[in-house]
């Protein structure tokens, strides 16, 4: 397991001397993971001319046979001591093509390896993109190096020169051409005018824009820029978004909204060069405007001003391998960090971010109703223990749908399970389909007309069999339903209708989200097949009947945070009707929703259908406020992993010993360490009742009961699910305490003890989302 870097001290930093005339000892940090600060010496070669590093600065340096790409964190005049000069090598060159890292960037970088105690190597290669960790692309040949050729490659944007110059002297492009916009409701220019407020004042406080789907938070996005960019011209923004999916549309919007403001975007399925390219312009200012997935939270930024958060609740913000942070939380950290300004935006916000907003650490601005002036969509539920659902749809349902599709209108049928079936089992006997690899149930897909079965966890794919392999019978039955069921369900129903299935099968890029959301704006009404990709900030016009197949496997979930996610899908998804649907429009007919549920008196289902989700999440809240889970308490997760069942269960069950012994000295240590500060605040005694006579319950300044060890807890270890994934069996410990502080010592000693009992694979997460 790997100590943070706070524990590696950077050493003390010092300037070069003027003629260089003695040695140089570096600090360099590697971009890979798993290594610790190492020494280097700056090379100095007689009658070249000297190189001035400084800290941040990077480097290529040798590590065995290889080069690699690293970063300055200390510059030390004296031999630091650690390992003899003479075994010291030198780093190969100092790069002056990639912009040094400033103090405000590689302190950011620090603080993310320390909270998620990872190694500063892996902060940086994370943030640092594949094509420049390459040392192949930074080496010069006859030409300049490819590095060099992206750097000097300029950003256009799509106005003028000349405009451009325009807009950074006047400050506002008042010349370029301005699209046409519709006026801002009454709440949206509140909105927007204490957000403008913000901005003058030096400390700001993260802004939650809590709105309904639909209320025109983008436009509000767009004249908070807006209004910083007129006051600091060449200020930067980064705007986040949860899924890639969602970058080409709002591309699109921001270039039309900002035609003379250089824009580039930052995500996972661009090329490596491409991705290289807009790191560089994002990293040296270039780049105004940053789009991007979670990684673009760690893109050094010069100028940063402000950061927006777009449907700030997804869990798709939280990075679940290698380092496991969490966009949202290191976007209200930096912005904090670099005096700018966050905006969080959702219609259905983190129950960590209400805790904030309760506590008056978030500003909290609302927009209540839709920006088109339509009507919410209504809801309704439909009972399938009374009408059952037939391949997927209720009676009701598909009256619905033949409805919607005589009046002209799109529907959408979430689903929220890809392939054909989740499990294939025998009729004759027990056996289901399961990973050979991941102890799971293989999903039945249809590939081109062939059969297959593929594991959702490793990537595996096999072949139907012919027959059960444990009692030779030849009937197999898919058990359960996914999109492509459905699918085939609605092309049956209504041939006449094209059905268009978006899930991970058949949207794999952004480009490909982008052709289909563009086709659907086309020709007659569609059905549309969905899963969780379509409830995430698309806007489809003409879509007015969303019908959820089934929400039912999300209310029996384990994890204590399945009802939270499941409201917002569902409020989300919920959220894609009737967007556009005018109250007082030629129609009378309002969009409408519908839910497929055996269990229409649950609570959620019931504050879906008076939509009151709003008092649903604060029941959520006080909920986890009694339970004292997060956000009133702080977790962590030691994940373990190993390829042998005894060898894993025996370690984790020490180490469950260990911590809980440990805890369970720091409570009796505390307690004593309370007494005796409350007997030295005792007063001397005096006659009884008088004003000077401590109460009973009194207790020494600074005392919280809810700090308290005794609220700390090394849950017992568990399995995963599923717990064999790739041939490795998996476990998790979960770790509670009441205070960040509390917590990161706790798992500081659940580190001594892997690191003097090796044996299994064990890392730790913070602020675990899931326990799979």
């Amino acid at each position: 397991m790997n100590r943070a870097m706070s524990q590696t001290p950077d050493g003390p930093t010092a300037d070069f001397p003027t003629d260089l005339s003695t040695s140089c000892w570096l600090t360099v940090v590697l971009a890979t993971p798993g290594l610790r600060p190492l020494h280097y010496l700056l090379p100095l070669v007689p009658g070249a001319p000297p190189e001035f590093p400084a800290r941040g600065s990077w480097v290529l340096a040798p590590l065995g046979r290889r080069t690699l790409l690293g970063v300055i964190t200390a510059i030390h005049t004296t031999d630091p001591g650690e390992v003899a000069a003479e075994r010291l090598r030198s780093v190969d060159r100092v790069l002056q093509t990639l912009p040094s890292l400033t103090d405000v960037t590689l302190d950011l970088y620090q603080f993310v390896a320390r909270y998620y105690r990872r190694p500063l190597g892996a902060v940086l290669a994370t943030t640092v993109p594949p094509y420049l960790r390459a040392a192949r692309h930074h080496l010069p040949t006859k030409k300049p190096s490819l590095v060099e050729r992206l750097r000097t490659r300029p950003l256009e944007t799509t106005a003028t020169h000349d405009e451009r110059e325009e807009a950074a002297t006047a400050i506002s492009a008042q010349s370029a051409p301005q699209p046409v916009w519709p006026p801002l409701t009454a709440a949206q220019a509140e909105a927007v005018q204490r957000i403008k407020r913000c901005l003058t004042y030096p400390k700001r406080r993260p802004v939650l824009l809590h709105g309904v789907t639909g209320s025109g938070k983008t436009r509000v996005y767009i004249e908070a820029m807006r209004a910083l960019w007129e006051a600091k011209p060449h200020a930067q923004v980064l705007l986040l978004v949860p899924e890639i999916g969602l970058t080409p549309a709002l591309e699109m919007r921001m270039r039309s909204a900002f035609p003379t403001v250089a824009q580039t975007s930052l995500h996972s399925s661009m090329g490596d060069a491409a991705r290289a390219q807009s790191w560089l312009w994002a990293s040296t200012g270039q780049a105004q405007l940053v789009m991007g997935t979670r990684l673009a939270v760690l893109t050094p930024l010069p100028a940063l001003a402000m950061i927006i958060v777009d449907e700030e609740h997804d869990a798709s913000y939280k990075q679940q391998e290698s380092l496991r942070y969490s966009a949202r939380d290191l976007a209200v950290y930096r912005a904090q960090q670099e005096q700018a300004l966050v905006i969080l935006g959702s219609a259905t916000p983190s129950l960590e971010t209400l805790y904030a907003t309760e506590r008056g650490r978030y500003l909290r601005l609302s927009l209540p109703e839709q920006a088109t002036g339509a009507q919410r969509a209504a809801v309704a539920l439909i009972d399938t223990l009374k009408d059952p659902a037939v391949d997927g749809l209720s009676g009701e349902s598909r009256r619905a749908i033949e409805a919607a599709l005589s009046a002209g209108s799109h529907v959408l049928v979430f689903l929220n399970r890809r392939g054909w079936a989740p499990v294939l089992g025998c009729e004759a006997c027990p056996w289901t389909a399961v990973c050979r690899h991941c102890a799971t149930a293989m999903v039945l897909h249809k590939q081109k007309r062939q059969w297959r079965l593929v594991c959702h966890h490793c990537g595996t794919v096999d072949a139907v069999p012919a027959a059960c392999p444990d009692c030779g019978a030849a009937d197999l039955t898919p058990i359960g339903r996914g999109t492509q069921k459905i699918e085939a369900t609605l092309k049956e129903t209504f041939p006449q209708t094209a059905v268009v299935r978006i899930d991970r099968d058949t949207v794999r890029s952004a480009d490909d989200m982008d052709a289909v959301l563009a086709s659907i704006s086309k020709g007659p009404p569609k059905i549309l097949v969905g899963t969780q990709m379509m409830a995430k900030g698309h806007d489809l016009p003409g879509l007015d009947l969303v019908v959820i197949a089934d929400a039912d496997p999300q209310l029996v979930h384990p994890d204590f945070r399945a009802p939270e996610w499941l409201l917002a899908v569902l409020v989300q998804v919920a959220g894609r009707a009737g967007r556009h649907h005018h109250a007082h429009g030629a129609s009378a007919a309002i969009a409408q929703v519908l839910i497929q549920t055996r269990y229409p008196q649950h609570p959620l289902f019931q504050a879906l259908l008076n939509q009151r989700a709003d008092d649903y999440a604060r029941t959520l809240l006080e909920d986890r406020r009694a339970a004292r889970l997060p956000p009133f308490s702080h977790m962590a997760m030691v994940r373990l992993s190993d390829t042998r069942q005894d060898r894993l269960a025996a370690w984790a069950m020490r180490l469950h010993q260990y911590l809980t012994q440990w805890i369970r000295i720091q409570a009796d240590a505390q307690a004593q360490a309370r007494a005796q500060a409350q007997a030295k605040t005792q007063p001397a005694a005096q006659p009884q009742g008088s004003i000077g006579e401590a109460s009973p319950s009194s207790q020494p300044a600074g005392f919280n009961a809810d700090d308290g060890w005794h609220y700390a807890h090394a849950y017992p270890p568990a399995p995963d699910y599923p717990e064999r994934q790739g041939l490795r069996l998996r476990w998790h410990m979960v770790l509670e305490a009441p205070t960040r502080q509390k917590r990161a010592l706790l798992a500081e000693a659940a580190e001594d003890f892997a690191l003097v009992n090796p044996g299994v694979d064990a890392q730790i997460e913070i602020d675990p989302l899931s326990q799979s």
